[in-house]
């Protein structure tokens, strides 16, 4: 069975409906939440996170794909691929 949660907008507020909050299966919002925040942003894991915003304009991404991997598997995923075209990253990733 996925992992659900609740759902989170573009701009990471909580989602609501109908006054409750939205629920979702979180495997691709875990994804998302992996790759944006940056190592340090999280207290009790430190060195956690891939920190995607360092990247943006960065031609390194053997060490992006390899950051993301490491951050996934950290975190329980079984990365099957991750591919980076121009600007698009593709994470093939499951828990």
């Amino acid at each position: 069975m996925a992992t659900q949660d609740f759902r989170l907008e573009d701009d990471f507020d909580l989602a609501f409906a109908n006054g409750d909050l939205k629920i979702l299966d979180s495997q691709d919002q875990e994804i998302k939440l992996i790759t944006v925040i940056s190592e340090g942003d999280l207290k009790q894991y430190p060195l956690f996170g891939v920190g995607i915003v360092r990247f943006q304009h960065s031609i390194l991404k053997q060490e992006l794909k390899n950051k993301i991997r490491t951050s996934l598997v950290e975190d329980g995923f079984n990365v099957k691929d991750i591919s980076i075209k121009n600007n698009d990253i593709e994470i093939n990733a499951v828990k």
